[in-house]
């Protein structure tokens, strides 16, 4: 008998064909997002065939509020997922940045205000040609209940990362190669 949780993976990775551009990359996070309770879900890359460090490929569930605020703030020179993650391996979880304080705790704060989760996981992306990406995604669970859900969420969402940044490098060659 197949598991539920196992369900919400299979389902999931035979979408990602469906991502063809960045909006059906959108609707594809936003429905595994759903699938999984989360708040919210994001895909930023780096390098992407067609992109470039100023205008990086950035695919989110986040309201558009947060993301103009976001970068109104500049908050990518605070934001500590994205100094780390791009010289990380590993995932990360959050809850390694420690007790937010300073800068660091308006940034988190703002962020929830925006529907951000105060829980979050983020695995990095690496791909052949040097590109690299970070696929977050966030949660309001209790201490207890993400403890609980956070081997099912490493495990299903290393994979569904790995698969959604070789789709959109795909797509990417394709929209290069076609123009």
């Amino acid at each position: 008998m197949e598991n539920i949780a196992d369900s919400d993976l299979i389902d999931a990775l035979s979408k990602i064909s469906d991502i063809a551009d960045r909006n059906s990359t959108i609707r594809f996070l936003k429905d595994v997002a759903s699938r999984y309770a989360l708040n919210t879900i994001a895909y930023f890359g780096v390098g992407v065939s067609g992109q470039n460090e100023v205008d990086p490929y950035l695919a989110v569930t986040y309201p558009s509020e947060w993301v103009e605020h976001y970068k109104s703030r500049q908050y990518v020179d605070v934001d500590p997922v994205v100094r780390l993650g791009f010289r990380r391996m590993l995932p990360l979880y959050w809850d390694e940045f420690g007790k937010p304080v300073g800068q660091l705790k308006t940034f988190f704060g703002e962020a929830g205000e925006f529907g951000i989760g105060h829980r979050g996981l983020t695995i990095p992306v690496h791909g052949r040609r040097g590109d690299r990406a970070l696929f977050s995604v966030t949660s309001d669970l209790s201490a207890r209940d993400w403890a609980s859900a956070k081997l099912l969420y490493m495990r299903d969402f290393q994979v569904l990362a790995m698969s959604v940044g070789a789709r959109i490098r795909f797509q990417r060659f394709l929209f290069i190669r076609l123009r």
